[in-house]
């Protein structure tokens, strides 16, 4: 029976996580060591690298180039990696040094791990078998070439070696990551996800161009993975995917410059150990030093996670680690829904439109809040509106995070704590609600929705002499007032009418107008925007012309409507307009008296009779000797 779980446990652990394991109970090998034909010993002298000879399937990569003194280079750089990591750990952090077995060195055996049933990155076993308590060893793979391993060569070596370490390093305050003692009684409980947990973190900080960890954010087949889950206690993640947490206690709550001088996780780990703490427990009582709590560096930790590989930098106030940007991401070949609450997370969801009709007193209850895990709820906003939240009391610590659905903009992007303050969404916004402690445990949940007006629609912007006329649809609703936008820049607000005509202009001048709705809740988004070009003044008028004939062509059902804009070069005295069909018959004519020099627009509609043939006509303008002329065209 004690054989058949202990093949069950190293078949979860090789198979799933895959990351590195370890073995409490005796190792795979049932407390034998491997056996390896050559050792070296590196340059610290604290590590004993063990590996075979080339014939062996367990040899590492043969490469000896810098330098060539007949060790294989593999072997030399896994020394070079496990001397900096342990001055990292002791000498620059402050953790307690690996117990020493009976020789003093530290044994990291070089195998073959890549295939088969021991397929892992690595191992860290106890060694039961020397009377010492805490003792360790670490199993490496001997070159990490295949494909299984999401980092390959050196550097997944590298930051194996990191993980693993640390693991021995932890051994020394808790020597096994299950069944420890806790307030003096055995409890039967598992503390590996803090082991891991914590080596993950370690292991960025050693070799920051692995990222490695970052595969191992979510899983749809593993519910222990945090991204996946994030509603699950920290306690029942399984440790590799919230190695994220620990970059953000160092960077927000600590505020380290250099995570390679970071004290927080090693004040947890002392507490953990002197003061038989809970690891959470042991946290808890770490950022109450820092005027903070576990729930409530949690809360915070995953409001920062909604934007996770969106933004291309860290000028942005919501990550606290670099490994969040997209830069990372896009290099990693990680997908937004692997790595980020906002893709990942399905739960509790309610619309603007749907709220707005509910006439319950509650539409939303959160039960069971406590101090080790959060709760959320998600409102996605199909309207312009301002939701405004209620609740039966305002939880511990809670946070409202609003993402854009398309194209995310860091400047809309908002973290913020949970108030009943209102709160302004638009058509692209998602809100997520975070919540967590157990003062209260349980809240009534309520939201009222007030919508912004929708935008108008801007039908045209004529020019016309001395001004621009803007003519827009109205909007719908009530008590609304509309705003006009030149280049952008407000012009004219509180207008109660759909017509405007902008006379603070200057000639020959291209304007770009918008208009916007505002009711009693605010305003409106921008209309659709027109661009015109004023007329020129009169005396830059000088060349007679048609400008233009609109519309043009025209049908017989808006004869009415028929105008055309002329460019008088100077003053006319006796002004006559004529219509010619195109055989040159003079089918309309009349004097319209004396024009001024300028830009005039004619109103030539009576002219045109509904019986006129459909074809194509001609204008003539004669003013004083001066005639001009423009075709244009009549429709059935």
């Amino acid at each position: 029976m004690k054989i058949l779980l202990m093949i069950i446990l190293h078949t979860l652990c090789s198979q799933d996580i895959h990351r590195g394991c370890m073995n409490n109970n005796n190792s795979r090998s049932y407390g034998v060591r491997p056996t390896l034909s050559e050792t070296y010993l590196s340059p610290s002298e604290h590590f004993l690298i063990h590996y075979d000879n080339p014939n062996s399937d367990k040899a590492p990569i043969q490469e000896d180039i810098a330098p060539l003194n007949g060790i294989p280079d593999y072997v030399e750089e896994v020394a070079i990696i496990a001397d900096l990591t342990r001055s990292v750990l002791i000498d620059s952090m402050g953790f307690r040094p690996e117990v020493d077995d009976e020789d003093g060195k530290y044994d990291i055996y070089i195998v073959n791990l890549g295939s088969g049933f021991n397929f892992a990155y690595g191992w860290n076993y106890t060694d039961d078998n020397d009377g010492i308590e805490g003792t360790s060893w670490v199993e490496i793979d001997n070159d990490y070439a295949e494909d299984s391993y999401y980092t390959n060569g050196l550097t997944a070596m590298r930051a194996t070696v990191a993980h693993e370490f640390f693991h021995a390093i932890q051994r020394a305050y808790h020597e096994k990551s299950s069944g420890t003692y806790i307030e003096g009684g055995l409890a039967p409980v598992n503390y590996s996800y803090f082991y891991e947990f914590s080596s993950m973190w370690l292991e960025d900080i050693i070799v920051p161009n692995s990222n490695d960890y970052l595969y191992f954010l979510s899983s749809t087949a593993d519910e222990r993975r945090f991204f996946s889950n994030p509603e699950q206690k920290f306690s029942d993640t399984d440790g590799y995917s919230v190695a994220l947490y620990g970059h953000y206690l160092s960077n927000i709550i600590e505020q380290t410059e250099n995570q390679k001088y970071s004290t927080i996780i090693r004040q947890a780990w002392e507490k953990f150990s002197d003061e038989l703490l809970d690891p959470v427990d042991a946290l808890d009582e770490v950022l109450s030093d820092y005027n903070s709590s576990f729930i409530e560096s949690w809360v915070d930790f995953c409001s920062r996670n909604f934007h996770n590989g969106q933004f291309p930098d860290m000028n942005n106030d919501i990550y606290y680690y670099t490994d969040q940007t997209s830069v990372t991401y896009d290099a990693l070949g990680i997908g937004i829904e692997d790595g980020n609450l906002h893709k990942g997370y399905i739960g509790t969801t309610q619309t603007l439109d749907t709220l707005s009709l509910l006439n319950e007193e509650n539409y939303i209850e959160i039960d069971d809040l406590d101090d080790f895990s959060i709760e959320m709820h998600t409102i996605i906003s199909d309207s312009t509106g301002l939701l405004t939240m209620s609740y039966s009391g305002l939880p511990f610590a809670g946070k409202y995070i609003i993402v854009d659905k398309e194209s995310a903009d860091i400047n809309s992007a908002i973290i913020d704590d949970v108030a009943m303050d209102p709160i302004v969404l638009n058509t692209n916004n998602t809100i997520h609600f975070i919540y967590g402690g157990s003062n209260p445990s349980l809240i009534d949940v309520s939201g009222s929705v007030s919508f912004f007006p929708g935008s108008p629609v801007l039908l045209s912007a004529s020019a016309i002499k001395d001004g621009i006329e803007l003519l827009w649809e109205s909007s719908y609703g009530d008590e609304l007032t509309y705003n006009v936008y030149r280049d952008n820049i407000l012009i004219s607000q509180g207008l109660t009418d759909t017509v405007y005509i902008d006379n603070n202009i200057d000639p020959i001048t291209e304007y770009q107008y918008a208009i916007s709705c505002s009711n009693l809740i605010g305003e409106s988004e921008l209309s659709n925007s027109i661009s015109e070009l004023s007329w020129p003044s009169d005396s830059q008028v000088t060349n007679a012309k048609i400008v233009s004939i609109y519309p043009n062509p025209i049908s017989r059902l808006g004869i009415s409507d028929f105008n055309v804009i002329v460019d008088y070069a100077s003053a006319i005295d006796d002004l006559q307009i004529s219509i010619y069909d195109i055989d040159g018959r003079l089918v309309s004519k009349d004097d319209f008296g004396a024009r001024q020099q300028g830009r005039i627009e004619e109103h030539l509609g009576y002219l045109l009779n509904p019986n006129f043939s459909s074809g194509i006509y001609f204008l003539h303008i004669n003013g004083d000797d001066v005639i001009v002329k423009q075709k244009f065209t009549i429709l059935k």
